[in-house]
Formats: structure tokens, C-alpha cells, sequence
């Protein structure tokens, strides 16, 4: 493996992105401070597809999990996503069938309800509050349509919104002033983009003019004040706009060969120094600075459909780097040396996750065949793993009794099992 040193990132950040330290990672995220019990209190963040969640440090389970509850999901396609009941501050399990059917599972295991949309979700489920009164709604997109509903399932006034064409990016919900004004944006196969407000109406002003492909993926981008929309077209086209979608800096370089949806950004003390790392088609991992002309290799030598995940996961607030290639995990600081090597007999299954404990401890999740491991920055197996699972799974104190649960889905059944 070959490795650079990356420059130092600073300033600010964007409401939709997560700082820890000099680093910044932009991904849509949702989040709230809660009790974990025992006098703990953590933030709970979930990104794309991969839930970041903070855990107490009690979290260490004994031998013989006990299961809490089991919920028949034989036709799981997607999810399952931890959504936030703003009354009791409980989390609750959502995932969609292949009917494109939703379920919410309440923290005891009751099924809540169930609601039909016109399509299979594209990217994540996010939390908003449109109202700005402490409520939340749940914020999604299928290819033909944006939908919000509200915590009991219903449709939020102005929703669904019908595209004008078939969606080609997930929906991203964008707070530009942290003020919960959000804008609702939406990439088009016809190379257009949409932009729409809260009420479900189109934004007057918006001028992005479509480029040669379609966009895949909307974050905002924030650096002394100045908001960017980033936009990234399929052929590797970056654009980095103003809020009316006019253009606000040219990118001197192109993602080509990005691999996956795995983007992260590091920013910097311009929006020229700022820098986006992501995978590559030929098993590299790019870090690409916007105002130069070649891309940079951070790391070298993986397979092709590598996944990769960004985060502080030696609690010293900086960046570090985990990668799922095949049938290994390796994790490495922000300087490119290697913390771990873990192989597996059998291929990893998509992205890897980061669990942050207490204590600034953070822990890697990943799912190998039907097991779900759960991994301490040396590469050591936490106790009680693994577990059987067959998709991406939670760690949460759902019904905030002081106890973790993990929720995972094995064999047509969520399950649900206590930690502690």
C-alpha cells in the first residue's frame, strides 16, 4: 500500500455535515443529544445507509444474548433505518418490503404501521422538522416521487411531490442556515436537478443548467461563510453551486472511475483546498482536492467495488480510514498507517459502520455472510459477536432503559436482542 499525508482541514462546516475535530464529513445526517442512562448522554447520528450511532460504554454484552423480540420481515429490501419517536425520545425500527411497503416497529416490537409508496426508497430515510416545533418527519424518495410522512404515516401537506422525470440521486434535505428552512433537492436523469421547499412547491430562481449526465448525489458544503451545492454527475462531473444553482467554483478535476456513493469531504481553508475522498473502479482510493488538476492516491492496491468508511475511530480528532475489500477490513489513521487487517473466510457485505461509544471509543460493524461483527480499533472481535444477521443492523438503547439492543434482520425475521 502507498499512502500521502493529507493537509490539514479547518473552518466551518455545514448544517448538514458532521464535524469531529479538523475534519468534516459530508453526508446527510440527522441527529439529537440523548440519555443513555447512568448519567450518559451521547449523540445519535445515522448517515446513507449506514447507521453512526453512539453508545453507552456498557455496552460490552455477556455471554447469552437474550432476544427481546422477533417481527416476520420475509420480503426486507431496504432499511432497517433507527427513526426517533419525538415524544418519548425511543427509537424505533423502519424498513420497506418488496410491495414498497413501509413498516415502523415501535421498541417493544409492535408493528405501528404500515404505508405504501410508489417505489423502491433511493439512499436513506432522513428525520426533519419542517414545522420547527421539535417534530420530525421522515423525508424519502423512490424514483418517481419525494415523500414526507408524518410519525403516525401519513403524507405531510404538499406530499408526495411527482417528479418530472425519473429521480437519479436520492433526495437530499438541505439546511443551509441551520434553521430547519430547508430546501428539498433531487437529481433528474435528464441531467436536471430539482428544487423544491418545504410546502412541496418548486424554488423561483433556480438556474442549474444540466450538464452532459445525470447527478447522483446533492450534499451542501459550507467554508467562511460561503454555502456550496455540491453536485456530482455519473460521468464524474463536479459542480459546485451558489443556492440559486448558478456555478460558484470550478472543480480544476473530475471524479472519474468513483465507485460507489462512498463520498466523504475534508474541508479546507478555502473551498479550493477543500477535498473529497472516495473509491475508485480500480481498487484505489482517491482523495481529490478541488482547485487541483490531478487527484491524489490516498491508498493503493484494493479490488474493485471496495467500500469505504471515514471516521475518528482512534479519538484523536482526526480522520481515519476503513476499508471493506472483498474478504478483509483495514483500518488506518489519518496518516495512512495501518491500525488493522482483518480477514474473513467469506466476502464482507457492503459498507462498514462506525459505532461511537462513550469514552470517544468507536467501534467498526460490518456484516460478513450471515454474521454481524463488531470490531475494536485493533481488529478485535467485541464479545458477544458475532451475531447472525444478514443486512446492516443498529446498536441503540431503543426503549431507553439503560440497556443496548441491536437490531438486525436474519432469515426473514428482525430481530431484535439486549446487550446487556
Amino acid at each position: 500500500m502507498t499512502a500521502i499525508m493529507p493537509a490539514p482541514a479547518i473552518v466551518e462546516t455545514g448544517s448538514n455535515s458532521l464535524r469531529l475535530g479538523p475534519f468534516t464529513f459530508g453526508k446527510h445526517l440527522k441527529r439529537w443529544y440523548e440519555p443513555f442512562g447512568n448519567g450518559q448522554y451521547g449523540l445519535i447520528v445515522t448517515e446513507t445507509n449506514a447507521p453512526l450511532l453512539v453508545a453507552s460504554s456498557s455496552a460490552t454484552n455477556n455471554d447469552g444474548d437474550v432476544i427481546k423480540w422477533k417481527k416476520a420481515a420475509p420480503s426486507l429490501t431496504a432499511g432497517p433505518w433507527l427513526m426517533r419517536n419525538h415524544y418519548t425520545n425511543e427509537g424505533e425500527v423502519l424498513w420497506q418490503d418488496n410491495s414498497h411497503q413501509l413498516h415502523l416497529i415501535s421498541a417493544s416490537g409492535n408493528e405501528l404501521w404500515k404505508a405504501r409508496v410508489d417505489g423502491q426508497i433511493l439512499g436513506d430515510v432522513t428525520q426533519i422538522d419542517i414545522y420547527r416545533n421539535d417534530k420530525l418527519q421522515m423525508i424519502f424518495s423512490t424514483e418517481k416521487s419525494i415523500y414526507c410522512l408524518d410519525r403516525n404515516g401519513n403524507l405531510v401537506d404538499g406530499y408526495p411531490i411527482r417528479l418530472s422525470g425519473v429521480a437519479s440521486s436520492p433526495v437530499a434535505a438541505l439546511d443551509y442556515d441551520n434553521n430547519r428552512k430547508y430546501r428539498i433537492l433531487i437529481g433528474l436523469k435528464d441531467g436536471s436537478i430539482g428544487n423544491y421547499g418545504v410546502d412541496g412547491k418548486p424554488i423561483s430562481g433556480w438556474k442549474f443548467e444540466a450538464g452532459n449526465s445525470e447527478v447522483i448525489t446533492l450534499e451542501h458544503i459550507r467554508i467562511r461563510g460561503k454555502d456550496y451545492v455540491f453536485a456530482l454527475e455519473k460521468d464524474g462531473t463536479i459542480h459546485l453551486l451558489k443556492r440559486n444553482g448558478t456555478p460558484r467554483f470550478e472543480a480544476k478535476s473530475s471524479a472519474a472511475h468513483h465507485a460507489s456513493q462512498d463520498f466523504y469531504f475534508i474541508d479546507g481553508e478555502t473551498i479550493g483546498k477543500t477535498k473529497m475522498i472516495y473509491p475508485d473502479t480500480t481498487g484505489n482510493i482517491v482523495v481529490l482536492q478541488f482547485d487541483q488538476a490531478v487527484a491524489d492516491y490516498g491508498l493503493t492496491g484494493f479490488s474493485a467495488g471496495t467500500h469505504l468508511l471515514v471516521t475518528d475511530i482512534t479519538g484523536d480528532n482526526k480522520e481515519d480510514f476503513v476499508v471493506a475489500d472483498t474478504k478483509e477490513v483495514r483500518a488506518y489513521d489519518s496518516d495512512f498507517k495501518r491500525l488493522f487487517k482483518k480477514s474473513f473466510e467469506t466476502a464482507v457485505s457492503g459498507k462498514p459502520k462506525a459505532f461511537s461509544f462513550s469514552g470517544n471509543q468507536k467501534k467498526i460493524g460490518i456484516i460478513v455472510g450471515e454474521q454481524q461483527y463488531l470490531l475494536d480499533l485493533n481488529g478485535d472481535l467485541q464479545s458477544g459477536f458475532p451475531m447472525p444477521a444478514d443486512r446492516g443492523f443498529i446498536i441503540f438503547d431503543l426503549d431507553r432503559d439503560g440497556n443496548l439492543e441491536v437490531v438486525g434482520h436474519y432469515q426473514d425475521e428482525l430481530i431484535c436482542r439486549n446487550l446487556n
